[in-house]
């Protein structure tokens, strides 16, 4: 990971995410067999399993102060790790996405969500004021599908949350800025 002195500003969002460890969330839902991905004849553009993630806070394009603000908070927040079961899969038919996550969002990850929005808005960013939907995009370019429950809901165990930043270019096109650890129970 390059040294935070060295990035001087951000080419896409910077987003507060949590990332899959060991097999890839993507590659869970997928091999499944238990989304439209997984049987023909889908059509949408996959995202790569190294983009793969849960957005906590979307903060859009950040100039330097105000990330090192955003890091300073997430410095701040403490919260628990945990599992996270991903039960649905779903689309937002405008954004033409298909995604895969639960609802409600289960407290611990409700809690990370409320404390680092709390923490965040000493930073004078402008914040998403429409309710948190917790999801991990999987397609874009795809057709609308009606949101359903998965057979087997797939565990995600959450370790750590990241700062990460999206750039143009060949996936994966998330870059990882700085990762906090998660209490261990």
């Amino acid at each position: 990971m390059p040294g935070l002195s060295g990035l001087t500003g951000l080419s896409g969002p910077t987003t507060p995410a949590v990332r899959p460890t060991g097999e890839t969330i993507g590659r869970d839902v997928t091999a499944s067999g238990q989304t439209p991905l997984a049987r023909p004849p889908f059509r949408g553009r996959l995202i790569h399993p190294g983009d793969i993630h849960l957005t906590l806070v979307f903060l859009g394009a950040v100039p330097p102060e105000q990330r090192q603000c955003a890091e300073s908070a997430a410095e701040r927040v403490r919260s628990p790790a945990f599992t996270l079961s991903l039960d649905r899969v779903g689309s937002f038919p405008r954004a033409r996405v298909v995604w895969c996550g639960t609802d409600p969002a289960p407290a611990p990850l409700a809690q990370l969500v409320t404390t680092l929005r709390h923490e965040l808005g000493a930073c004078g960013l402008a914040l998403d004021p429409r309710p948190y939907a917790p999801h991990a995009t999987l397609a874009r370019n795809a057709r609308p599908l009606a949101a359903r429950p998965l057979d087997q809901p797939i565990s995600w165990p959450v370790d750590a949350f990241v700062l990460a930043y999206g750039q143009e270019g060949p996936p994966p096109r998330y870059r990882i800025l700085r990762r906090w650890l998660l209490a261990r129970p």
